[in-house]
């Protein structure tokens, strides 16, 4: 699974009970999906693993938690390698994510169109910061931070995973 292809939904925090399932705390809220997707995949020595998930064995915790259970890992011992490990979901599962204040929240994994300059890049990363939310894309191989301020979203196409933006001019020369 290339990158391009998944999102980073969390990261491994902890193991659950003794039958291998792991504990995931995701980076962004988000709502109880009404079905899982079949496969995820962790980072593991920088490359994505897949791992096909048991879903009838998946629990919900809350907008932030939830328990994975994945085919072949039926150990404590084996689930502890992938602590701290990042987990993906691949793009065409998008679990709706919340904000604090109940609306969408930006994806990771959209595509970033600037209204007068074009395609930016993918989301990769979102931070969210008190007052100051930020999308992370990688641009030439460099990491750039924008602001995720709703005044500046022109439209979300959620079914082509793509966000526009009018972003002021001069931003990228302070990144």
């Amino acid at each position: 699974m290339l990158r391009k292809d998944a999102f980073k939904i969390g990261k491994v925090f902890k193991t659950h009970g003794i039958s291998g399932q792991v504990s995931v705390s995701t980076y962004l809220k988000m709502s109880e999906p009404e079905d899982w997707p079949e496969w995820v995949f962790i980072d593991i020595d920088v490359g994505l693993v897949p791992f096909r998930t048991r879903k009838e064995s998946i629990i919900w915790r809350d907008e932030k938690h939830f328990v994975l259970a994945l085919v072949g890992l039926s150990c404590q011992d084996k689930a502890l390698e992938l602590l701290g490990n990042d987990v993906w979901f691949p793009n065409d599962f998008k679990p709706a994510i919340v904000d604090s204040s109940g609306g969408i929240s930006p994806m990771i994994g959209f595509t970033l169109v600037d209204v007068k300059t074009g395609e930016m890049g993918r989301i990769e990363d979102y931070i969210d910061l008190p007052n100051n939310p930020l999308f992370k894309l990688i641009i030439k191989g460099k990491e750039v931070l924008i602001p995720a301020r709703e005044e500046w979203i022109v439209s979300l196409d959620e079914a082509n995973s793509r966000i526009s933006m009018d972003l002021p001019e001069g931003l990228l020369d302070i990144n």
